[in-house]
């Protein structure tokens, strides 16, 4: 999973290493995401909305996907169906990457594979409002592992939050048809409402989800 994608630099500064999406230099104003869970793996759509993202230099989108170890990353990029959609329209292709920085998973967490989108291929910035924000939509599946989903928050710009302040702006809904799905990551933040929950993300903090 959610993972998964955030905001702007230059790759060689992003050789070094930020919900799912990460752009550095920028700061992400908010963050929702679906993921429906099925037997073999989670469907995830998602939103992130961007703002001070402007910069000379290139606007690299980063997200992460978990898989198992022995796993090859145009494999996994070519079973996760991605698509991306900037400002109402689908955009461009995804290339693996390093890591945009570095992240500790917890312990037994599968690997987690990087990929990177560059926003300025991507977007005819003629019919861009520069004063807007920017909007990313992603869709894409993960199969689950070890009859898990795993997702990874990136938040850009994030600057800390004590642990008891819920962070409204950055939500995964999760549903999983007749049953209830099961949160596993011990220290997430969680709701149960209706025939779904509502895990409130935190910067680096993965979400299992069962």
């Amino acid at each position: 999973m959610k993972t998964i994608l955030l905001f702007i630099a230059a790759f060689a500064a992003a050789m070094s290493a930020h919900a799912n999406f990460y752009l550095p230099n920028a700061k992400l104003a908010g963050e929702t995401v679906h993921v429906g869970l099925t037997q073999e793996l989670g469907i995830v759509s998602a939103v992130f909305e961007f703002e001070e993202w402007q910069t000379r230099e290139p606007k690299l989108v980063y997200f992460p996907m978990f898989a198992n170890d022995d796993d090859d990353p145009l494999n996994v990029l070519a079973r996760s169906r991605f698509e991306l959609e900037i400002c109402g329209k689908q955009k461009g292709i995804a290339t693996p990457c390093v890591a945009p920085k570095s992240i500790k998973l917890p312990q037994n967490s599968p690997r987690v594979f990087w990929f990177v989108v560059n926003i300025d291929d991507l977007v005819d910035y003629a019919d861009f409002d520069p004063n807007g924000h920017l909007v990313i939509k992603v869709n894409y599946n993960q199969p689950l592992i070890r009859g898990r989903l795993f997702y990874l928050p990136v938040i850009a710009g994030w600057t800390g939050r004590d642990r008891n302040e819920r962070t409204w702006e950055y939500q995964l809904h999760a549903q999983a048809g007749a049953r209830m799905p099961r949160v596993m990551s011990g220290d997430s933040d969680c709701e149960q409402l209706r025939d779904g929950v509502v895990v409130y993300l935190r910067d680096a903090e993965v979400v299992v989800l069962q």
